[in-house]
């Protein structure tokens, strides 16, 4: 049986999901130590002041980007490059796939 070779636009899609996965977990990761760091009595978010105001604010970048961002993206990448090579054909809908990213 012949191999299917994974398209540049398919790698393209593929890639800029785990991209994005990837970005979502080393951003919302740097607030796990944060929130230690407060449980601890260090408190470092007055230095994130423009961006980040408070400890919950924190917390809820951590968990959506930890919990939804990543997981989304990382699980759409992952399957998507699993379709196409278990399969061995390529997207039957490249248009719609790019829609839902």
């Amino acid at each position: 049986m012949k191999q299917y070779q994974v398209s540049t636009a398919e790698k393209k899609f593929i890639g800029s999901h785990l991209l994005v996965a990837i970005l979502a977990l080393a951003v919302g990761s740097l607030f796990g130590p944060l929130q230690a760091f407060e449980h601890a009595g260090w408190d470092f978010y007055p230095y994130l002041r423009p961006l980040i105001k408070s400890y919950y604010q924190g917390l809820t970048v951590h968990g959506v980007l930890n919990a939804l961002v990543w997981t989304t993206f990382f699980i759409m990448g992952f399957l998507t490059f699993n379709v196409i090579f278990g399969l061995k054909r390529p997207l039957k809908n490249p248009v719609l796939n790019k829609v839902g990213f």
